[in-house]
């Protein structure tokens, strides 16, 4: 039996907290009663506290997120989707967001993340980092790694940049995103808007002096031709005035001329 396989009939076992159950409790509603509210949410918490140990016995990382990806989340999103839906936090929440970062599932990743943010839930205390700065890097190595394969990276790349706009963010950090919201806009061919963003990455020590200089030079050929394509209206107008003044030129002379 493997190793995920392994995990995946342990945590079963265990459930989420019901003694004896057998199966992962999923809550779909709040309990109306405060008691039974209460339980629910330490069931949760306990239940994600005995999956982290288990994860923690597990070595091999690939292993880790497989289990993650297909074990763990499956285990515990529709229960997060309750909480969020109902107002709740808990503050385990950041253990499930970093599990689904590390599971590449970035558009769940991204709305626990805006949630955790907007209620200030701590990250795992194992994790050093503070939210924005986890965050920036984790959507940062998805993002190189969907750049190469040719992907889009909205619009989490633009939630990234709401999420932390006003934040005091470490400047290799800064530098990070802004270098790749550069090599996205290249991608695009935004040659304005990548300039902007590179020399912000550049400004905070990252290396995109290559591709900045390109970048520079595809901007001021598109100037150019833009310039061009400006003049060109404007000659065909200069012309038809011209033509225009030129009939004038040619219109009968007065009638007291003609009689002579």
């Amino acid at each position: 039996m493997s190793l995920t396989r392994r995990f995946q009939k342990k945590i079963l076992k265990d459930g989420v907290g019901v003694a004896g159950s057998g199966k992962p409790t999923i809550i779909k509603t709040i309990p109306k009663t405060l008691i039974a509210r209460q339980q629910a949410v330490a069931d949760f918490g306990k239940g994600i506290e005995r999956d982290i140990e288990t994860l923690s016995g597990i070595k091999s990382k690939a292993s880790k997120e497989e289990a993650k990806r297909d074990t763990l989340i499956p285990k515990y999103w529709d229960t997060v989707e309750t909480f969020i839906k109902a107002g709740l936090t808990h503050p385990l929440f950041t253990v499930i967001m970093v599990w689904l970062f590390d599971a590449k599932e970035i558009a769940r990743a991204m709305t626990l993340a805006k949630f955790c943010v907007a209620h200030n839930i701590p990250m795992p205390a194992k994790i050093k980092r503070d939210i924005f700065t986890f965050i920036c890097d984790a959507l940062a190595e998805w993002g190189e790694t969907e750049l190469k394969e040719g992907r889009t990276l909205e619009p989490y790349l633009s939630d990234l940049f709401e999420l932390v706009e006003g934040v005091d963010l470490h400047d290799e950090v800064t530098a990070k995103i802004y270098r790749l919201k550069g090599l996205y806009l290249v991608e695009l061919e935004d040659w304005e808007n990548a300039v902007d963003a590179l020399q912000m990455a550049l400004k905070f020590k990252a290396k995109v002096q290559t591709v900045l200089k390109a970048a520079e030079k595809k901007l001021e050929a598109q100037r150019e031709q833009e310039l061009l394509n400006d003049q060109e209206p404007g000659n065909k107008d200069d012309e038809s005035q011209d033509n225009t003044q030129g009939n004038d030129d040619q219109t009968e002379p007065p009638a007291d001329e003609k009689e002579k």
